[in-house]
C-alpha cells in the first residue's frame, strides 16, 4: 500500500488534494515465486454472524530459461442483519433490517516473466447481494438523515429475496474486470523502465424492490490505459512521463434513474521529476486533463484541467525532516454532479437511493479549482517517533452537493453548487517505546486530528469528521500481540445548513494475535478482537445515512489463517 502525498498524485490525477492510497496488488503477478505459495483464511464479524473465507495462491513454472507466474484468490463473504447497540431497526430492536449481505469474488491471473520485466493478464468477477436498511427507502423519518455507500456488491439470491423481500431494497451487483500489465526495464538507453496498464471494467447493478421487483439497473462500462516512461538521470532530475486515458459510457435504465445516461471521456499528460541532495530531496510534477462529457439528453461539456505541485524535503537535523508542499489543483465535474435528475421538474424528481435524497445537478458548473498548502515535521529515532503536518486549502470553486432545507416526498432535497470554500486542519502521530526487553516491547501510540471547513458566506462544510484523539498500547513478543486502542470522537456542531449535528463518542477496541508458528507443514496465525466494547452508538458525521445507520455495536471477531 502506497501513500502519496504532492506532486506524486499527479500520476493518478488533478484533484487528489489530500493524497492518494495505491493499492498495488499481485493480480497479474510481477515476480515469479520459487515455490508454491498458499493463503487459506476463515473470519468470524459478530457485529452481523459474518463468515468470510479467503483463498489465495502464487507460483510459477519454468518456461524456456524464464518463467510463467500464476495467481489466483477467491473470497466468500456471508453475513445476517447489522447488530446495533441501542434499540433501533427492526421488532428486537437491536438491528438494522435488510442489511444481510452475500458476495463472492475470485482472480485468475497469469504473467511471462523474464530477466528484464514481465507482461501479463487477469480477469477478476464480484458479486454482491446486499440491502439498504429497511427505513431508509420507503419511509423517512423527520429528521432526515443519509447513508454511506455501501460497498459490497453480489448476486441476487432467489431465497434470500423470497425469505426478506417484505425488508426494503436490496441492490444486486455484479462486475468483471480483465487487466493487461508490462514493464520492461532499460529497454534502451536513456529509459530505466517503461510500463503500462489497460483496465476494462463492466459494471451493473440493479434495485430490488420490495416483493423482487427489478426497479431501476444502472451500468457502467469502461475502458482505461495509461503508459509510463521512467526516464534515467538528466542534469540531476530522475522522474516520469505518461499518458492517460480512459472512456466509460454510464446508463440507467428504469422509473429511478436519477442520472442520465452519459459517455464520459478522458485525456490525461503527467510528468513528475526528483531531485536528491545530501539532505534536500525536492519533487515538482504538472498534469493536464481533457474530460469530455456527452449525456444522452442535453448538451456536451468539455473541460481543461491544468494542475501542478511542487514539495520538498529538508533533513535539518539527525532524525528530524521538514516536508511542504504547494500545489495547484483542477478537476473537471462529474456526470452526477452535472446531470442528477437534468430534465426533471417537481412533478417528477427521482431518489438517489444510496444517499436517500433527492440530488439535482448542475449543468452550470466549471471545473473545480484550489491551492494547496501542506508542511509539517517529522521526528523518528529507534524507539520513538512523531509526525505533525498542517494543511491549508483555499478553492476557487467548490462543488459541493448542500441541502436547500426543502423536503421533496419526506426526502430531502440536495441541489449541486458551486463557490469559494477554505479547509484548514491538523494532524498528529505518534508512537512510544515505553519499555523492551528480550522477550517482548510495550508501545503507546498517541493520535490526533482535526480538520474545518467554511463556505463563502461563512456556512459550514457538510458531512466532515469532528476532532478526534487516538490512544493505543501494543505488547508484542514472538508468539504473540496484545493491542488495545481508543478512539475519542467530538460532537460535530458544524453539520452544515439543514443537516443534523452527531454526538461525540469513545470507541473501545481490544485484540490478540497468535503466532503458532509451524502446523502441518505451514505457518498458522489467529486473531481475536473485540470492538466497540462499551456498545456505544456511534454516528458518523461523514455518512448520508447516519440518521438512520448507526455504526454496529459491539461484537466480537474470530479469524485463523494458514500459510504454506
Amino acid at each position: 500500500i502506497e501513500v502519496l502525498r504532492g506532486p506524486a498524485t499527479l500520476l493518478y490525477g488533478g484533484g487528489a488534494i489530500g493524497g492518494v492510497v495505491n493499492v498495488v496488488d499481485s493480480r497479474v503477478p510481477r515476480t515469479a515465486s520459487e515455490d508454491t505459495e498458499v493463503d487459506l483464511e476463515y473470519r468470524f464479524e459478530g457485529a452481523n454472524n459474518a463468515h468470510v473465507g479467503v483463498l489465495r495462491a502464487d507460483g510459477s513454472v519454468p518456461a524456456g530459461g524464464n518463467a510463467l507466474a500464476w495467481h489466483a484468490d477467491a473470497t466468500y463473504r456471508d453475513s445476517d442483519n447489522t447488530t446495533v447497540p441501542k434499540p433501533f431497526g427492526s421488532e428486537e430492536g437491536d438491528q438494522l433490517d435488510n442489511t444481510f449481505s452475500r458476495a463472492d469474488a475470485y482472480t485468475f491471473g497469469g504473467s511471462y516473466v523474464f530477466e528484464s520485466g514481465y507482461i501479463g493478464i487477469a480477469t477478476s468477477r464480484l458479486t454482491n447481494n446486499y440491502g439498504l436498511p429497511s427505513g431508509v427507502h420507503s419511509e423517512h423519518e423527520e429528521e432526515h438523515g443519509e447513508d454511506e455507500h455501501l460497498e459490497d456488491g453480489h448476486d441476487h439470491d432467489e431465497e434470500m429475496e423470497e425469505d426478506h423481500s417484505h425488508e426494503g431494497i436490496r441492490l444486486d451487483m455484479e462486475q468483471t474486470r480483465h487487466d493487461l500489465m508490462f514493464s520492461v526495464a532499460s529497454p534502451f538507453a536513456g529509459l530505466d523502465e517503461i510500463r503500462g496498464i489497460v483496465t476494462k471494467t463492466n459494471y451493473q447493478h440493479a434495485e430490488i424492490e420490495e416483493g423482487g421487483a427489478i426497479g431501476t439497473v444502472y451500468s457502467n462500462d469502461s475502458i482505461e490505459g495509461r503508459l509510463e516512461l521512467v526516464h534515467a538521470p538528466v542534469l540531476g532530475s530522475h522522474g516520469v512521463v505518461g499518458v492517460h486515458a480512459a472512456e466509460s459510457e454510464f446508463s440507467a435504465v428504469g422509473e429511478e434513474a436519477f442520472v442520465v445516461p452519459t459517455i464520459s471521456e478522458r485525456f490525461g499528460l503527467f510528468v513528475v521529476e526528483d531531485w536528491h541532495w545530501s539532505e534536500v530531496k525536492l519533487e515538482a510534477g504538472v498534469r493536464y486533463d481533457r474530460d469530455e462529457l456527452h449525456p444522452e439528453l442535453g448538451f456536451s461539456h468539455a473541460f481543461d484541467a491544468l494542475s501542478g505541485s511542487f514539495g520538498g524535503v529538508y533533513e535539518f537535523a539527525q532524525d528530524w525532516h521538514f516536508r511542504a508542499s504547494v500545489t495547484r489543483a483542477e478537476r473537471a465535474p462529474s456526470a452526477e454532479e452535472l446531470y442528477s435528475n437534468y430534465g426533471n421538474d417537481d412533478s417528477n424528481l427521482v431518489a438517489h437511493a444510496a444517499t436517500q435524497a433527492i440530488e439535482i445537478g448542475n449543468e452550470n458548473l466549471d471545473t473545480e479549482r484550489s491551492w494547496n498548502y501542506e508542511a509539517g515535521v517529522d521526528w523518528h529515532s529507534d524507539k520513538h517517533r512523531v509526525s505533525v503536518a498542517v494543511f491549508y486549502n483555499d478553492f476557487e470553486s467548490y462543488i459541493n452537493v448542500a441541502n436547500t432545507g426543502e423536503i421533496h416526498d419526506g426526502l430531502p432535497v440536495r441541489e449541486y453548487q458551486q463557490s469559494g470554500a477554505l479547509f484548514h486542519g491538523i494532524e498528529v502521530d505518534s508512537e512510544w517505546l515505553l519499555t523492551s526487553t528480550d522477550e517482548a516491547d510495550l508501545r503507546l501510540r498517541l493520535a490526533f486530528d482535526m480538520v474545518r471547513g467554511e463556505l463563502d458566506g461563512g456556512s459550514d462544510i457538510p458531512r466532515l469528521p469532528p476532532a478526534r484523539g487516538i490512544v493505543g498500547l501494543t505488547w508484542s513478543s514472538n508468539s504473540m500481540d496484545l493491542y488495545t486502542k481508543a478512539t475519542i470522537a467530538a460532537d460535530q456542531n458544524r453539520a452544515g445548513e439543514f443537516e443534523e449535528p452527531t454526538d461525540g463518542y469513545v470507541r473501545w477496541d481490544l485484540g490478540a494475535d497468535w503466532h503458532l508458528g509451524a502446523v502441518a507443514e505451514g505457518e498458522m496465525d489467529l486473531h481475536l478482537g473485540l470492538d466497540n466494547l462499551l456498545d456505544e452508538e456511534i454516528r458518523l458525521s461523514t455518512s448520508y445515512l447516519r440518521e438512520t445507520a448507526p455504526e454496529p455495536g459491539r461484537a466480537i471477531n474470530l479469524g485463523v489463517r494458514w500459510s504454506f
